[in-house]
């Protein structure tokens, strides 16, 4: 895979896509840690400090969370490559990623990058519906003295994509 320098995908490969179940629309932008167990981030970023110190790093084996559950076990080689002269793309990391187990406890979510997108909308008993409601706006203001009826509209329902 290849990263910019705050570890954003810019470009997946094949493997993300057959192991890991990430297109590469979905991780484009993402942050590569983000795929990580959280109990295992920090010895991958560990293992990222040298590659801003030395230009190359091997991480220890870790947890990658796989798109809709689970997770691999993974050791990732990383090399700094810098852009040839002339060209103004800077500095971009390239990955190798080398599986060391299948995809384990598919029915875990440990992290929302995880979830499938799916479109939820609200059921019928909880829609709301329009109110009248009565309110003393003398209490809230010197200039009025009198009471008013106030009408709210519930809003259509709302369709949510997670």
């Amino acid at each position: 895979t290849k990263h910019s320098v705050d570890m954003k995908f810019m470009e997946t490969n094949q493997w993300m896509a057959s192991v890991g179940g990430y297109s590469s629309s979905k991780l484009i932008g993402i942050s590569f840690f983000e795929l990580v167990h959280a109990q295992d981030i920090g010895n991958v970023q560990k293992s990222f400090k040298n590659l801003k110190e030395c230009g190359q790093c091997e991480t220890s084996p870790y947890r990658l969370l796989c798109y809709g559950g689970g997770y691999a076990w993974v050791q990732t080689k990383a090399c700094l490559a810098t852009a040839r002269r002339g060209c103004n793309k800077g500095q971009t990391i390239s990955c190798s990623h080398q599986q060391i187990s299948e995809v384990m406890n598919r029915d875990e979510i440990l992290s929302i990058i995880q979830m499938k997108k799916k479109t939820f909308a609200p059921s019928e008993s909880h829609a709301m519906e329009t109110q009248i409601v009565k309110t003393d706006i003398s209490k809230k203001t010197s200039s009025l003295n009198n009471k008013e009826e106030i009408l709210f509209e519930a809003p259509e329902p709302v369709h949510f994509e997670i």
